[in-house]
């Protein structure tokens, strides 16, 4: 069947325009979207095999519109019959949930047998629970998607999961995730391997969504489309031209900043995320599954527009007192680029002291980025500058 879109996810991107959700939340609800079809039934091989999951979590305070992005994605999929979990589920009854989704149906033309699921909550933290640590090994398990799975239940015997696939795509504020995952998560295991999406404020106004709600025909065309994708299987190829500027990019585009933060282990982890990302990108415009240099700068324009981002996903930890104050301000320098003390003053007033956020400020001049003008009648301008 041919395509009516010739990109899916710039189409899910023009589906949900009208809606006051943040662009980067509906591009990553959009690239969810093709990872949860491919399943396991489409893979590459790097240093091994590789199948193209992904874990994203849209990360921002209450209200910035996490669930108007996710939630038309959601009855794509089930429209599409991708096999999804339960939201508010025990570890057990997700394990089961997994097993019960082996598919067999493609072993006559070669495929192998594959347990795939995506889960996809809106509400991440009620899914996790609080410090469930078995919890966050398993899904740091799934990750790699390994041939057999072994568990043990206490109310089940042993049993394998056989061709283990799990797609995430989750929703949290950076406070309830904090709480959901024990501190010495925060930076490996599973958090070097999931994509942080966060925004600190909602996309545009948008007054009557109704007025430019797509049609149900455009509905239609995208479910049908993702339904396409679903039935690709096989092995993503690279050219030649895609192998060159990998190769520049992975002696180049290192991202130094992330070094000695929780970040880290994610910088080990992008040329995976990389290469992830690229074949979806690629199944998002063709079933021809070779990966194209066009694919790979796409990936790379989609994750260096959030990773400046991804470092407030974790705002807050660690001991000192106002470290949660410190990232805001953070969040509105990087937003508003430039800004007047006395603005800084009415918007957190409640949260500080004027002292303390003077003190703040000429903390964070010290790192380079942050200037601040001359004092007239104690009011100045402040100028964030964005890291090269």
């Amino acid at each position: 069947m041919s395509r009516h879109f010739p990109d899916f996810i710039s189409a899910f991107e023009d589906y949900t325009s009208n809606t006051e959700a943040p662009d980067s939340y509906r591009r990553w609800v959009g690239i969810s979207l093709v990872a949860s079809a491919l399943q396991r039934k489409c893979q590459f091989t790097w240093d091994e095999v590789h199948y193209p999951n992904m874990y994203i979590v849209l990360v921002g305070p209450s209200g910035v519109r996490k669930g108007s992005a996710m939630r038309p994605g959601k009855a794509i999929l089930r429209e599409a019959k991708v096999k999804l979990s339960s939201e508010a589920i025990t570890r057990e009854a997700l394990i089961q949930e997994l097993f019960q989704s082996e598919d067999l149906s493609g072993v006559a033309q070669g495929i192998k047998p594959h347990s795939s699921l995506t889960i996809y909550s809106s509400e991440l933290t009620v899914f996790l629970g609080y410090n469930n640590v078995q919890l966050i090994m398993d899904l740091t398990d799934w990750y790699d998607c390994e041939d057999q799975w072994k568990y043990t239940l206490k109310t089940k015997p042993s049993n394998d999961i056989q061709g283990v696939w799990v797609n995430l795509l989750g929703a949290t504020t950076p406070q309830q995730l904090r709480q959901s995952l024990p501190e010495d998560a925060i930076g490996g295991g599973l958090s070097s391997r999931t994509i942080f999406v966060f925004e600190e404020h909602k996309g545009k106004d948008v007054v009557f969504p109704f007025l430019e709600a797509k049609d149900h025909a455009f509905t239609q065309r995208l479910i049908e489309d993702i339904s396409d994708i679903g039935t690709m299987n096989g092995e993503f190829k690279f050219t030649p031209e895609f192998l060159e500027a990998y190769g520049i990019w992975h002696k180049t585009g290192k991202r130094k900043d992330f070094l000695g933060t929780f970040l880290e282990a994610y910088e080990a982890r992008r040329p995976i995320h990389h290469l992830k990302l690229s074949t979806i990108v690629c199944a998002s415009r063709t079933a021809d599954m070779v990966v194209t240099k066009s694919d790979f700068l796409t990936a790379v324009k989609y994750l260096k527009a959030i990773e400046d981002k991804m470092k407030f996903t974790f705002s807050g930890m660690g001991a000192n007192p106002q470290a949660q104050i410190l990232a805001k301000i953070i969040g509105t320098l990087t937003s508003r680029k430039e800004i007047t003390f006395g603005e800084l003053v009415k918007l957190y007033q409640y949260e500080a002291k004027v002292n303390d956020l003077y003190e703040m400020l000429n903390a964070l001049r010290l790192t380079g980025n942050v200037i601040l003008g001359e004092s007239k009648d104690g009011n100045f301008k402040i100028t964030y500058i964005e890291e090269e």
